[in-house]
């Protein structure tokens, strides 16, 4: 598990505040903090995490940071069509999935 992945659990209702990871997050990522690294114990990665714990600021945070291949991975597993993909690309649509 990564130092991410624990800030993500971190902002979580009840454990932390959201805003403050969000803030660590948005540091590790400027830092380099991978998005892709899965933990060996639950295949999960930051961003399942995140969505998982239902920390809407750092989860708002790692779509930024990823945005591209977040949409690229959902038209090559075909949730979505290329079109939309465009669409959520431009950052219009990007601003009607924001949480």
């Amino acid at each position: 598990m990564t130092l991410l992945m624990f800030t993500c659990k971190a902002g979580a209702a009840g454990v932390g505040d959201g805003a403050a990871a969000s803030k660590v997050a948005r540091h590790l990522i400027d830092l380099g903090a991978s998005l892709k690294i899965r933990c060996r114990w639950t295949n999960m990665a930051p961003l399942h995490y995140a969505a998982y714990f239902d920390v809407g600021p750092v989860l708002n945070d790692l779509l930024m940071a990823s945005k591209v291949s977040v949409i690229q991975n959902l038209i090559r597993l075909k949730l979505v069509t290329v079109l939309f993909g465009l669409f959520l690309g431009s950052g219009r649509g990007y601003r009607l999935l924001r949480v």
